[in-house]
């Protein structure tokens, strides 16, 4: 594969090595997004059917079943909010399943593997501001939802924030044997020229491409943000490089789309 990489000028790398919440410096253990995705957002959906599934409208339980393709993740809450608005016309029912949420949540937040991270991110209590974040009975207000998504973006490289000055770090991109300087992880399909300049073949630029993703999202609308709303839609990015005459000369195409639900 790095032959074939280094053949069509191509450094690539899966990104998440960038983000903080998802990567710890060893490839082979887990991450406190990992864990978010385990023991919280997996259990949701299978826990509320569980205990609810007799009751609850089909269209809610299968609503639910989405939330693991929220964006960004702390978003979830706000975004079960919504959908308990629009298909769970019970109060009653709608308290039951925030109990649920709030009750797996307590439990994510006191497994020793989360506690154990509070210093590790150098963040004034990690946990507490995951407990803002996460739990339905702390009532977070929209400046702290705002502050919280912030910190995430940054870290996660979300959408308000690009991977692309990592590129411009890789040995790669330095010594100038790469063109392209390709990540994954963010979801977030982009292009940002980095470099152009000048070698005795000519013109060389480099550039960095995100892969994006092939999935669902759901992303929070922008318009009354206190409304909770949120819209789904499928994305799909694919990524091809070239050398010599394989596309007429062309040395990349990239073709991102997006599809309604």
């Amino acid at each position: 594969m790095k032959q074939v990489c280094d053949e069509h000028q191509v450094y690539a790398r899966h990104g998440d090595v960038y983000d903080a919440f998802n990567y710890e410096g060893n490839r082979d253990a887990s991450s406190l997004g990992d864990a978010i995705v385990v023991e919280l957002l997996n259990r949701f959906p299978s826990e509320v059917e569980l205990q609810l599934g007799q009751v609850l409208p089909p269209e809610c339980l299968a609503g639910l079943r989405e939330v693991d393709n929220v964006r960004p993740l702390l978003a979830a809450p706000a975004w079960i909010e919504g959908l308990l608005q629009r298909k769970c016309p019970d109060p009653q029912q709608t308290k039951s399943v925030k109990r649920i949420w709030d009750d797996l949540a307590d439990q994510f937040l006191q497994l020793k593997f989360v506690r154990d991270r509070d210093k590790w991110y150098q963040l004034n209590d990690l946990a507490d501001q995951l407990q803002w974040a996460l739990k339905f009975s702390k009532g977070a207000s929209l400046r702290t939802l705002s502050q919280l998504m912030t910190w995430w973006n940054k870290v996660t490289g979300g959408r308000d924030q690009s991977f692309f000055p990592h590129a411009m770090a890789e040995q790669a991109f330095k010594n100038r044997t790469a063109k392209y300087i390709v990540y994954g992880h963010t979801h977030r399909h982009e292009i940002v020229p980095l470099d152009s300049s000048f070698n005795d073949r000519g013109q060389f630029d480099q550039m960095y491409i995100n892969s994006g993703t092939w999935r669902r999202v759901h992303e929070q609308a922008k318009w009354n943000v206190e409304e909770r709303e949120f819209m789904g839609y499928y994305v799909m990015t694919y990524l091809a490089f070239f050398k010599g005459d394989e596309r007429g000369g062309r040395t990349f195409e990239s073709w991102s789309g997006a599809l309604g639900a």
